[in-house]
């Protein structure tokens, strides 16, 4: 061991410097084993007879992502070590067009903050997933690395205002038990694969005592539950979804998918949603996600 310091280090030319990209032809086997793994089964996401082809799960973009958070964030050097200690932390997903088989899409990644933090180095890296042009969906996802120093620390990104407030989540409308084959369904369904969720030994390597389940398969599950709770026309109106991560779940775990009222103004709702452990805490807290009237229908027209 060198005993050198964990450290995060911003590259030459600051923000925004280096940008990443990488291209999918998606196509309807993936969309439906996504759904599949989530336990969506609404028809728009998972009937392939379907008038124009099902449409992703509005959390499947984690899935064109991947590739590019396993490469880490762009724009800057991390010390050997320094990836295994990052923690997903908060995600955010606008959706702008649904995703439906045979699109080939190019997602992009460029960092637009690194700033230190009390407790280590907060790094947020926004993807931009477009058809040609035309923007498809737009991501943020916010990583913290524990106990990590940072060099150039810079913040450009603001926190967008919420357009409608919401109650508290207070009313459960799923439950959900995790076992050992959820993660390891998951990562071949989504072709997302992080050691740390299917391997034991790896797990225990990184400090864990169990094998955990994806962040955003329970962010999935949740949604899911969220959508077959409202009328169904609201799977064609989500805009937007966003939440923090603030547990790991392990096998083992029934975790109960809480929701707030839904509040709507003109043709924008909103509704708040949480995922307790069944020790009373939360594996995602401030879960917020917004329907649009106005946007583009899954549909085929």
């Amino acid at each position: 061991m060198t005993g050198e310091p964990y450290c995060v280090t911003l590259m030459p030319g600051g923000l925004a410097a280096v940008e990443r990209r990488i291209e999918h032809v998606v196509d309807d086997r993936w969309l439906l084993a996504y759904a599949t793994s989530v336990g969506d089964r609404r028809p728009a996401v998972s009937d392939l007879d379907t008038p124009g082809g099902i449409i992703g799960h509005p959390v499947f973009p984690v899935c064109l992502e991947w590739p590019l958070i396993m490469a880490g964030s762009p724009g800057v050097e991390l010390s050997p070590g320094t990836l295994e200690r990052g923690l997903h932390v908060t995600h955010r997903i606008v959706l702008h067009q649904p995703i439906r088989a045979g699109q080939r899409l190019v997602s992009s990644a460029r960092l637009v903050a690194l700033e230190r933090r009390s407790v280590g180095t907060y790094v947020g890296v926004q993807f931009e997933t477009n058809q040609g042009t035309v923007p498809t969906v737009s991501s943020y996802v916010g990583m913290l690395y524990r106990g990590v120093d940072v060099v150039g620390a810079q913040s450009r990104r603001s926190t967008p205002a919420r357009v409608l407030a919401v109650p508290e989540a207070t009313m459960r409308i799923a439950t959900f038990d995790v076992d050992e084959t959820n993660a390891v369904i998951y990562t071949e369904c989504a072709r997302i694969w992080n050691p740390i969720h299917t391997d034991i030994r790896v797990a225990r390597a990184g400090g864990l005592r169990q094998t955990v389940l994806h962040g955003t398969e329970c962010l999935a599950r949740a949604m899911t539950a969220v959508l077959a709770y409202l009328p169904s026309q609201y799977g064609d109106m989500l805009a937007t979804v966003e939440c923090r991560f603030a547990d790991v779940v392990e096998p083992g775990s029934s975790l109960r998918i809480m929701v707030s009222e839904l509040v709507s103004h003109g043709p924008v709702s909103a509704i708040g949603f949480e995922v307790h452990s069944s020790e009373h805490r939360r594996a995602i807290r401030d879960g917020y996600a917004t329907f649009d009237q106005g946007r583009p229908s899954g549909h085929a027209a």
